[in-house]
């Protein structure tokens, strides 16, 4: 069913946690140069151990120098939106025994269908970081006393609280997930015997938050050896296990850290022209300021101590029309304020061909760069199906055709630079119907369009020339490990654009063309009721909500507000009389590989031959084969085989025998196949007669 595609999740936000504050304790007073050990930990959220990381040190020899090696291997299962996602993490750490700094490090991250990779090589006062997807290197400055730490030994934090007794002290620390130097404060809570594995310890309890990211944890630390022994974050603890731990994982529901619930459910949520919100929360991505929060569209009063937010938002973005627009192409050159954002940066690879030459093909001819950038952003919102983690960076992303709000906006800023529109990706949360009403973690676009300034536009939301006033705007997005971290939300208030459903106007009656209509229709047990709400149709989803419909067009579909890619239709007898509900979604698959041209011996005719491959189902762990079958196209569906095809029909749509789903495929500019397009249809029987007077429900 439909639902709002603001969804949670920059890229990673999820997992990053582990990678950023370490999560393993070498324990005992044994040295890693005395040979090979192996550690397990456990990861915990609400109880529940939803992964693992496996430990080995051992010593090697580098260029004739003893050097302890660290190497982790990280597991995480989580499920998102009904999602489930696995990550795989895996670092290597070189560190010099003598001064506890790492010289060598390796990252390598698979999320679904991300994968990413980088290395790190200190070069005196240098960090060099090398991507392992394109090669480029970025050179980190590390200014006097960086501390290059580890994810497992801290002699710093021993010799600073422990033996020196401090209080607290900033530290400058080499962030190698973000590639920066970031400034890390730790204040010490006390000491405390602590029981783990089977063993006591005595550890020095310090908060830990990270200046730059704003990221906010407890530690443990054994005050003999400076080993990490637990770590607590808002959603997560880790902690010294045993092997045990990797028989024990099982997945956690994480919806509650990317959602906010405010139980106010507003009835067409893209004409949402002002809304007041009280709100706290404790962002990660960003250290955040009361001067952040205000900007153009949107004011905050309130406090920002230690990155919690707590205050009153009100936000209420006017539309722009295109009025004064830039010429296409543009000139902003010159304007060095804006020369970060026509820039390829970490993720945004608006310098690669592909993407340069996409954008190219799609802006040609455009009048104005706001024209210019409307065609890239319907583009994206089209093109890139919804689908957790998603493709993470900019070219990842618009090779797979699949992402989720993160990926979506990093595309749509790449596609942008590469056309000179300066463009950005900013975050934070927006209103969605989840919930029965709730504010979830979001990622949109910002795009200069000179005069005009700064204007939000939100792609994954369909809403291809504006971000609806619901959005609530922490930051520029920078950091990989980015949440906006709901402890409350409170919707005080809203209005809708003039003339929109649901503009608190009560409908006089029910209109007598809708009454046909009104009524329950069941199938398999589901029962979905028509009604009609603020004077018009609309569609009661059980356990999601109430959905608004537009009037039918000539095509006789009464599409969805919040999506053009869902909409209703209605059976009818041979007397006129409705009798059955038809749910109609357009489920874009992006084609993932090509397969033989040559099935079991038999070749494949030329005109079926492009169809032939492989689709992937978002948000599903299930990849769908176009097979050459009994002289037709057929789907090689794992859960119900083979399936035959017929057609295409005059509108390119194929037939299959065992459901009223339809599909056609899409190409691209040079008649390359990209993805199969499924018309996914739902029946439901009438099962009464309805009444105005008793299915009505107008506000």
């Amino acid at each position: 069913m439909p639902d709002r595609k603001s969804r949670g999740g920059l890229l990673l936000a999820l997992v990053l946690i582990l990678a950023l504050t370490g999560c393993a304790y070498f324990g005992g007073g044994n040295s890693a140069l005395d040979g090979p050990q192996r550690y397990y930990y456990a990861v915990e959220s609400d109880s529940v151990i939803c992964g693992y990381a496996v430990v080995d040190m051992r010593p090697v020899e580098v260029n004739g120098e003893k050097t302890i090696q660290i190497e982790e291997e990280i597991l995480f299962k989580i499920v998102a939106l009904g999602a489930a996602v696995e990550s795989k993490l895996h670092f290597v750490y070189q560190v010099d025994p003598r001064t506890n700094r790492f010289f060598y490090h390796e990252m390598d991250l698979e999320q679904g269908s991300v994968k990413l990779g980088s290395t790190v090589v200190i070069e005196g006062d240098t960090a060099r970081i090398t991507s392992k997807q394109d090669g480029k290197e970025k050179l980190v400055e590390l200014p006097p006393g960086t501390v290059l730490e580890n994810s497992q030994i801290f002699l710093h934090l021993v010799e600073d609280f422990v033996k020196g007794d401090r209080v607290e002290k900033k530290y400058r620390i080499l962030n190698v997930m973000d590639g920066l130097v970031s400034d890390m404060v730790y204040t010490r809570e006390g000491r405390e015997r602590i029981f783990l594995a089977g063993r006591e310890y005595d550890a020095v309890v310090l908060d830990k938050q990270d200046l730059n990211t704003g990221i906010k944890l407890k530690t443990w630390i054994d005050s003999q050896t400076g080993y990490m022994l637990k770590i607590e974050t808002p959603s997560r603890n880790i902690y010294l296990a045993d092997e045990s731990v990797v028989e024990k994982i099982t997945s956690v529901d994480v919806d509650k850290d990317i959602f906010a619930p405010v139980n106010v459910a507003i009835p067409d949520i893209k004409a949402i022209s002002y809304i007041k919100v009280k709100a706290l929360m404790q962002p990660t991505g960003a250290w955040i300021t009361v001067a952040d929060l205000n900007i153009p569209g949107q004011s905050f009063t309130g406090t920002v101590e230690g990155n919690l937010v707590e205050g009153i938002f009100e936000v209420s973005h006017p539309r722009y029309d295109g009025t004064d627009a830039p010429p296409f192409p543009p000139d902003f050159k010159k304007d060095v304020r804006l020369s970060e954002y026509l820039q390829p940066a970490d993720m945004i690879e608006s310098d690669h061909p592909e993407i340069i030459k996409k954008a190219q093909e799609i802006t040609a001819g455009s009048p104005d760069s706001w024209e210019a950038m409307i065609r890239l952003s319907k583009w994206v919102s089209r093109e890139i199906s919804y689908d957790i983690p998603g493709g993470g960076s900019a070219l990842n992303t618009f090779k797979t055709r699949l992402g989720e709000c993160g990926a979506h906006s990093r595309l749509l800023a790449a596609l942008c630079r590469a056309a000179g529109i300066p463009a950005r990706v900013v975050w934070g949360c927006m209103y969605v119907p989840n919930q029965g009403g709730s504010f979830g973690q979001h990622g949109w676009n910002e795009v200069y369009m000179g005069s005009a300034g700064w204007l939000p536009v939100d792609c994954t939301a369909e809403e291809f020339d504006y971000a609806d006033s619901g959005h609530i705007r922490l930051g520029a997005l920078q950091s990989v490990s980015t949440s906006f971290g709901p402890r409350k939300m409170e919707l005080l208030d809203y209005r809708l654009e003039k003339g929109a459903a649901g503009d608190r106007i009560a409908a006089p009656g029910t209109p007598e063309a809708y009454l046909p209509y009104i009524g329950k229709y069941q199938s398999s047990g589901n029962v979905f009721q028509i009604l009609v709400k603020n004077g018009g149709l609309a569609i009661d989803i059980p356990g999601q909500m109430v959905y608004e419909l537009k009037n039918a067009g000539e095509d006789g579909l009464w599409y969805f507000k919040l999506s053009d890619r869902a909409s209703v239709s209605f059976q009818r007898d041979e007397t006129g009389q409705v009798t059955a509900l038809n749910i109609n979604e357009l489920v874009r698959l992006p084609r993932d590989a090509e397969a033989a041209a040559d099935e079991g011996g038999t070749p494949v005719p030329g005109e079926l031959l492009p169809y032939i491959g492989s689709y992937k189902v978002p948000m599903q762990n299930l990849v769908l084969g176009v097979v050459f079958q009994d002289g037709n196209l057929a789907v090689s569906d794992p859960r119900r085989g083979t399936v035959p095809l017929q057609g295409p029909d005059e509108s390119g749509y194929w037939a299959n025998e065992l459901d009223q789903n339809r599909i056609k495929f899409d190409s691209d500019s040079e008649g390359r196949v990209t993805a199969m397009i499924v018309l996914a249809v739902s029946s439901f029987a009438r099962i009464d007669e309805g009444a105005a007077e008793s299915e009505s429900a107008e506000e």
